[in-house]
């Protein structure tokens, strides 16, 4: 995510259309606002052929640039996608976070380390010393480019509520290794559409003190049980329909060389998501951010 390129190129497949659901003209320059094509490109889209939608396609970062806006709709179908997140997950210092600003779970090598990546039909795997991450190819998968970082998000509307409360879900049988799907996991009650902070339990005894608190709000069991987790450091795992994030190690809001889970219960009165920061089109929801490494200042990203 430098100046270089990608050392593989992407597929060449596009999502069918740009459109984010934003339809307005915008009256000085003529484009729409929300995917920037003009009024001849809306009504004639479905006439174009492939060469004709990606030459738009091309053109479509910087008519939005001029619109003011400041992430833009990647033309990746789901497929596409996880091999562009593949590519810029490997880069030394790119960060794959996953929850909202109340919870998160951070994927990432620690300094000097390595980040393996395993791909089977619609799903990616991530590996590296202290975390794995699982990924997977959602039909409704929709990848924004935005300053130094890519939004994966779905619209809302394929989002379920959440428990508010600590549930037990049983064995955790999605577990990126098998010798972890016959452990309990247990649901700290986030809230949030369409996401989930758990922890993964082998310990009898602190299994038997969270069941105490089930049905409980994770602030209302703040204390006893609080000072137990954090004491325990369980595996934590944050699930969305986009895949998972699980975490080993220590809890510890300080440091972050390396994958590291960060929880901010005071936080988990208000709505604020990921996103925050970044003007997504209306009804999406970012469920992770890819941020790149730092790098040469101006430096253009080789993938976005």
């Amino acid at each position: 995510m430098s100046a270089e390129p990608p050392p593989h190129p992407l597929p060449t497949a596009q999502l069918a259309s740009p459109c984010v659901g934003t339809c307005r003209l915008d009256p000085a320059t003529g484009w729409c606002v929300g995917c920037g094509r003009d009024a001849d490109e809306l009504t004639r889209w479905r006439d174009y052929d492939a060469a004709r939608r990606a030459a738009v396609w091309a053109a479509l970062p910087e008519r939005l640039r001029r619109l003011g806006q400041d992430c833009r709709l990647l033309p990746w179908p789901p497929e596409v996608a996880l091999a562009g997140i593949a590519m810029a997950a490997g880069v030394p210092g790119a960060v794959l976070i996953k929850g909202s600003e109340a919870a998160i779970a951070a994927f990432m090598a620690a300094r000097g380390g390595t980040v393996l990546t395993r791909r089977y039909g619609r799903v990616l795997e991530l590996h590296t010393a202290g975390s794995r991450a699982r990924l997977v190819a959602h039909p409704g998968l929709r990848v924004f480019a935005g300053p130094g970082r890519l939004a994966l998000t779905l619209h809302r509307s394929r989002l379920a509520p959440m428990p508010g409360v600590i549930t037990e879900l049983g064995p955790d049988g999605d577990a990126v290794r098998a010798v972890d799907r016959e452990l309990p996991l247990v649901d700290l009650g986030l809230g949030r559409p369409g996401a989930r902070l758990a922890v993964r339990l082998d310990d009898p005894a602190l299994l038997r003190l969270v069941r105490r608190h089930f049905g409980r709000p994770l602030l209302a069991a703040a204390g006893e049980l609080t000072a137990a987790l954090i004491a325990a450091a369980p595996t934590r795992v944050l699930t969305s329909p986009l895949g998972r994030i699980e975490i080993e190690g220590p809890l510890d809001r300080t440091c972050h060389d390396g994958p590291h889970t960060l929880m901010l219960p005071e936080q988990l009165v208000g709505e604020r998501s990921l996103s925050d920061g970044l003007a997504l089109p209306e009804g999406y929801v970012a469920l992770a951010l890819l941020s790149e490494p730092e790098g040469p200042a101006g430096a253009p990203p080789a993938l976005w």
